[in-house]
């Protein structure tokens, strides 16, 4: 009860020295027509603080003891300025952080490469460029479309990129390939600024895609298309003919008595003449000019897709093929005559 007593005592003298100085700061304020509450310019000038320090969300109320709201306290906090040590500390992570992100760019295996809305190069990093022939920063300043003019294909990628398109896409450079994303970069305005691309060698990953793809499309024997990709043309001839006088015309071609060939000189033997009539079937028909399709079905088979073709012009195909047969095969000081059967369908 006694400390409370003296609690209240306390409180109480803040409360007159408070309202002291609430009258001499509105008798100033009459005198200078200030229109500024006394309580808000008595707590602003720091003159008078009764309690515990306000909290830093801004403004509180303060009661007096016995209850009713006597006025209304408004402070600022100053904010802490940093210290030249915390400034330091601040610079020396900056640093290390771009030293990290500057080893991680240019010992990473990729092309990373900037241009500006013009095509100049604006920055050139990354492993990947040793790929070609390039050091990190070397074609800094240079316009993508000289240093790549020979090129066709990547400079329409960079039109299409500066044209404001992200895009990505499979360049190739000589024998190797690269994938490449192409990113605008745009302004707050919408305005393009320039691109930003990220290469990254694919050229083995192409190479094995390549030849599995031969492999499921090409005779491993002869090297002509086999049956898969001889079905994917004739339905892309079907697709193309618009004529009703001319249409695909296939030829089917057997070698005769080719297992007596098999049996009298070996498999060996056989297997090569087989490439040698699809070589001499492949010549007649590239240097005729007719987009004819030479394809091996297996065994001794083959056929042969005219896109557009009649009656009469199939007949002809027919008699081409089996002329180039009329002359012997030469094989280890042996001739071999050859012949085929063929039969036409006209679509």
């Amino acid at each position: 009860m006694e400390q409370q007593h003296d609690e209240r005592i306390r409180t109480s003298g803040e409360i007159r020295k408070y309202l002291t100085i609430h009258k001499r700061a509105l008798l100033r304020a009459k005198r200078s027509g200030d229109r500024i509450p006394a309580s808000r310019r008595a707590a602003a000038s720091g003159s008078y603080a009764p309690g515990p320090s306000p909290d830093r969300s801004g403004s509180r109320p303060r009661r007096a003891p016995s209850g009713p709201l006597f006025s209304f306290l408004s402070m600022v906090t100053p904010v802490a300025q940093k210290t030249a040590a915390e400034c330091k500390l601040i610079e020396e992570a900056l640093h290390t952080s771009e030293a990290r992100l500057h080893m991680v760019i240019s010992h990473a295996p990729i092309a990373l490469f900037a241009m500006d809305q013009h095509g100049i190069i604006t920055l050139s990093e990354g492993q990947g460029l040793q790929r070609l022939g390039l050091q990190p920063g070397q074609v800094v300043g240079t316009s993508v479309f000289d240093l790549y003019s020979s090129i066709p294909q990547a400079l329409e990628q960079i039109r299409r990129a500066l044209a404001g398109e992200a895009l990505k896409e499979v360049v190739h450079i000589g024998k190797l390939a690269f994938e490449t994303q192409f990113t605008p970069l745009h302004d707050t305005e919408g305005q393009l600024t320039g691109v930003i691309g990220v290469a990254t060698d694919v050229t083995e990953r192409t190479t094995m895609d390549e030849a599995l793809r031969y492999q499921a499309l090409y005779d491993a024997l002869t090297g002509l298309p086999n049956r898969t990709l001889l079905c994917g043309h004739i339905e892309q001839a079907f697709k193309s003919a618009t004529s009703t006088q001319r249409g695909p015309a296939l030829l089917m071609l057997d070698v005769n008595r080719f297992r007596e060939i098999n049996d009298t000189f070996g498999q060996q033997q056989g297997d090569l003449i087989l490439q040698l009539i699809g070589a001499r079937f492949r010549e007649t028909l590239d240097a005729s000019d007719t987009l004819a399709t030479v394809a091996r079905l297996g065994g001794d088979e083959f056929a042969v897709l005219l896109p557009l073709a009649d009656e009469k012009s199939a007949r002809q195909a027919a008699d081409v093929l089996q002329a180039v047969l009329e002359e012997p095969f030469s094989i280890e000081g042996l001739c071999i005559q050859v012949e085929v059967s063929i039969g036409a369908a006209l679509a």
